[in-house]
């Protein structure tokens, strides 16, 4: 099965959306096809919820510390892996 890039980010964020709930404050940062293996790398990122157990940040503007994750979307559209980056 093919596919192209709005499909593999489609699969890879309800992946992880499904792991790790951001509450919609996921944000694409880059896509990767990797034509030898046939496999897409999407990267992700969100606001680190352990970053500011006391809500100083959200009340002083100070912006959140970021967490970025690599999920591996195979060409027959399965999730191979969740990374950090």
């Amino acid at each position: 099965m093919s596919f192209d890039v709005k499909q593999a980010v489609t699969i890879a964020g309800s992946y992880l959306n499904d792991l790790f709930p951001t509450n919609g404050k996921t944000q694409l940062e880059e896509v990767e096809h990797d034509l030898h293996d046939d496999l897409w790398k999407v990267t992700f990122s969100y606001e680190d919820p352990n970053a500011d157990p006391l809500g100083v940040r959200r009340y002083s503007g100070q912006p959140f510390q970021r967490v970025y994750k690599v999920v591996t979307v195979d060409s027959r559209g399965l999730v191979t892996s969740v990374k950090m980056r």
